[in-house]
């Protein structure tokens, strides 16, 4: 639960921060192994794929 209510792995990002100017998007990944390779769900691919110029991407 967060903020008072349950996540929803629809939204296609783990955090928003919105500073006023700008929203920041986070998806926060981690990789088994030493290749370093990550995977985006469909839900992630499409919601990055479709950002307003106020709007920032970013994995960590």
């Amino acid at each position: 639960m967060i903020a008072g209510g349950p996540g929803d792995d629809r939204l296609g990002c783990d955090f928003r921060v919105d500073d006023g100017e700008r929203t920041y998007l986070f998806e926060v990944k981690a990789s088994v192994g030493s290749s370093g390779e990550i995977i985006l769900g469909d839900s992630e691919v499409a919601r990055a794929s479709h950002l307003s110029p106020e709007e920032a991407y970013i994995i960590v």
